[in-house]
């Protein structure tokens, strides 16, 4: 049962990777929730969950409403990271965004309006889905009467996740397969570290503001130094095999095209391969949240030993 006597927090994407970490932290830190899903949620990361259910999603304007109604905040987490199509990506990301913005200044007007987006987003031009973010961004600051904070975090890690359990299974294999992009740069950020800034931005309040995540190495990692310590977490040292860029490009547009013919959503695509390309995930200390109000607590090193250490328990390794 909610109580009176504690603030509501709404929340979309409850269901997903991060959004199981928000729900859990948000709860430990004494809000009520009120979460919208497309059926009941169970999932063992938010055991004996506390929280009143919306039914719908986010093209149900009624339901939109029923959620937004007496929020003290709105926590927008749900979109798509891949898609059959650009218009199916545009059509969550940024159509879905405007709706919940324009359902919460309907019944909570004056309730912050915080935006889980992604580091993608600050390059468009990459792929369909870090355009759909970016739209999906405008489309809230557009709508909503609340205040607007976005956070973009960089690549995410951490338990439960199968978007890099790939990099661990490799380098548990003693071979790493990476981009032949040296100059490149990626930020990581965990999971828990995600959640921790999302709690604290939404206990922060009231202000405009676009803020990035990583973690404490803010000028980001090389790949090799990704594949490295993916190794070390798993007790290898892996061979890292450089993939040069036509290859991966050739790949991207092949798995795309081979996705659509046969009814799947494709995992690499050519847009995929770009943002993987692209010279600089790197951020700075002015893009990141005022370090009084959030800062990162898990290294790269004990984040990913954590992380491996998890992923051998599931035996997922």
């Amino acid at each position: 049962m909610t109580s009176p006597h504690k603030p509501l927090a709404v929340v979309t994407g409850g269901t997903g990777f991060v959004g199981r970490y928000i729900l859990a932290d948000l709860i430990r830190a004494g809000w009520n929730i009120r979460m919208l899903v497309r059926s009941e949620p169970l999932h063992p990361l938010v055991p004996n969950l506390n929280a009143e259910i919306v039914l719908g999603d986010l093209s149900d304007q009624s339901a939109l409403e029923r959620l937004c109604a007496g929020a003290d905040v709105v926590i927008h987490g749900a979109g798509l990271i891949k898609a059959r199509s650009r218009d199916h990506f545009f059509s969550v990301n940024e159509n879905g965004s405007a709706n919940l913005a324009r359902a919460a200044a309907q019944v909570a007007p004056k309730a912050p309006v915080l935006v889980v987006s992604s580091m993608a987003a600050r390059a468009p031009e990459l792929s369909d889905y870090a355009a759909s973010k970016r739209a999906g961004e405008d489309a809230v600051t557009k709508n909503a009467t609340g205040s607007v904070i976005v956070l973009r975090p960089s690549a995410v890690y951490g338990r439960w996740d199968r978007e890099t359990f790939p990099l661990f299974q490799m380098a548990s294999k003693g071979r790493v397969f990476a981009p032949k992009a040296p100059s490149s740069r990626i930020c990581l950020i965990n999971a828990t570290d995600v959640s921790s800034a999302v709690v604290a931005m939404a206990k922060a309040g009231d202000h405009d503001a676009i803020y990035e995540l990583t973690d404490d190495v803010r000028d980001g990692y090389t790949w090799g130094e990704i594949a490295r310590a993916a190794g070390q977490s798993v007790g290898t040292s892996p061979s890292v095999i450089r993939i040069p860029p036509f290859i991966l490009r050739a790949g991207g547009h092949i798995s795309g095209i081979s996705a659509r013919l046969i009814g799947k959503t494709p995992i690499l695509t050519a847009g995929k391969v770009r943002e993987m390309l692209h010279g600089d995930w790197s951020s700075s200390a002015s893009a990141q949240p005022p370090p009084e109000i959030w800062r990162p607590q898990v290294t790269l090193k004990d984040g990913f030993s954590d992380t491996a250490k998890w992923y051998k328990s599931r035996h997922w390794l």
